[in-house]
């Protein structure tokens, strides 16, 4: 049997290569999304549910459903001057629906997870390239919210071994 991964925002432009990428080497992707800013064209790899990763009925079922080994969480808002204007959202797509993932991956015991984080977490760098180990400074409500998933991710995995 083969692996399956489940690609939240698995429509979006990058969610579509690592879909490809996965089909390509064996691996079942099972793209989750609600469409909002991504393309139904786009989605040609794997089994698809729109849904919202905030909403944990859907989240909960789609792991019932397919049970994944792992999970790409790419799903999120990502506009950087969007978020100086509407911080509520992102607070709540990428905080909240992050948190939802990760109770469902906890729920069904799937520990493995790749994340797609953000350099604006080190604000205006002092180089380029930034050394991972740069320090945190986090400029806008976006950058925020992925300093915030890292620290979440963090804790989740010490606590359950995630």
């Amino acid at each position: 049997m083969r692996d399956i991964v489940l690609v939240t925002g698995g429509a979006g432009y990058i969610g579509a290569h690592v879909s490809k990428a996965l089909a390509a080497r064996g691996y079942v992707p099972v793209i989750f999304d609600d469409f909002s800013s991504g393309h139904r064209a786009a989605v040609r790899w794997g089994a698809v549910v729109e849904g919202d990763i905030r909403d944990v009925a859907t989240v909960d079922r789609t792991f019932r459903m397919f049970r994944p080994t792992a999970v790409v969480h790419l799903a999120g808002r990502i506009a950087v001057g969007e978020s100086v204007v509407e911080p509520a959202d992102y607070y709540d797509v990428n905080v909240r629906g992050l948190a939802t993932v990760l109770t469902a991956m906890r729920a069904h015991r799937v520990a493995d997870i790749v994340f797609s984080g953000s350099a604006s977490v080190y604000g205006v760098p002092d180089g380029s390239p930034i050394p991972e180990d740069a320090a945190l400074r986090p400029e806008s409500p976006y950058a925020f919210t992925k300093f915030a998933g890292e620290r979440i991710l963090a804790d989740f995995a010490r606590a359950y071994g995630l």
